[in-house]
């Protein structure tokens, strides 16, 4: 009889603990990274920084901006046309940081003008 309670109350532990790590995660920010800062050691990882768009491409669907702070520069993939992006505004992105061409650049999930 103790041993399936103590299950029962295990179980119903595992669960609220789950659950709240679902409800916490979503008001999590990730803390700022300065452009010069991100490199390969952070691969396939969420990163948030911000920068100045110097170049904007556009695709039917997407965009693809260069942002740069200071002397350093990252190319960023916005899969969002609901965006208005400009020469010289500031553009704040959060994404996951890869590698396209032996470049870094980041695939955008959140992006503020």
């Amino acid at each position: 009889m103790q041993d399936t309670k103590l299950i029962k109350l295990s179980w119903i532990s595992a669960i609220l603990g789950i659950l709240l790590l679902l409800l916490v995660k979503d008001h999590l920010e990730l803390e700022y990274s300065q452009i010069k800062n991100l490199d390969s050691s952070l691969l396939d990882q969420k990163v948030r920084t911000t920068g100045i768009v110097k170049s904007i491409y556009e695709n039917p669907d997407s965009y693809f901006v260069i942002i740069k702070s200071g002397n350093q520069s990252i190319g960023v993939s916005i899969f969002s046309k609901d965006l208005e992006i400009k020469n010289d505004s500031i553009l704040e992105v959060e994404g996951t940081l890869n590698e396209f061409n032996n470049k870094l650049s980041i695939n955008a999930d959140k992006v503020w003008i």
